[in-house]
């Protein structure tokens, strides 16, 4: 499978929107209930501050990845890479897209020399088996997600 990631445009934000409601609109529902006007406005701040890619499968728009550096920390994220989102439309999960994605994503944060971190809903025990089978480890949680890492030492191996 042809697997692109392209910088997406202000036109494809409702795209955007669109694969975030349909890949994890039912775990937000069970994790604080999906209000569609409340994660609207949640989307647009977001958009101004993450880098948005659109993952092209085989020509065909299948999802998105957003991410951030931090190289200072904030209060809310140490220095990293960070996935804030990798969402992979329904209809195009299962084949691979979201791997080959996530092994893109690492080789930016090891080429940036950071860790790559992110959060997974507790809800979604299907996205943290991902993470986990991609080797990330958990390394903190809250009562609503759980917080992994990936890395490298500075030899190029994993650190696990």
């Amino acid at each position: 499978m042809d697997i692109h990631l392209r910088d997406a445009t202000s036109v494809e934000s409702d795209f955007v929107f669109h694969v975030t409601r349909e890949a994890i609109g039912p775990y937000v529902d069970l994790a604080r209930g999906w209000n569609d006007a409340r994660e609207r406005e949640r989307h647009a701040e977001r958009w101004g501050r993450q880098r948005y890619r659109v993952i092209a499968a085989d020509g065909a728009d299948a999802g998105y990845v957003s991410t951030a550096v931090y190289d200072q920390p904030t209060g809310e994220y140490p220095p990293s890479f960070y996935l804030h989102q990798l969402m992979v439309l329904p209809l195009f999960q299962s084949r691979g897209i979201g791997s080959a994605c996530l092994r893109r994503v690492q080789a930016e944060a090891r080429d940036l020399g950071h860790p790559l971190r992110l959060r997974v809903l507790r809800v979604n025990p299907r996205a943290l088996a991902f993470y986990l089978g991609q080797g990330c480890r958990v390394v903190g949680e809250s009562d609503s997600h759980f917080s992994l890492q990936w890395s490298v030492d500075v030899s190029g191996r994993q650190d696990r």
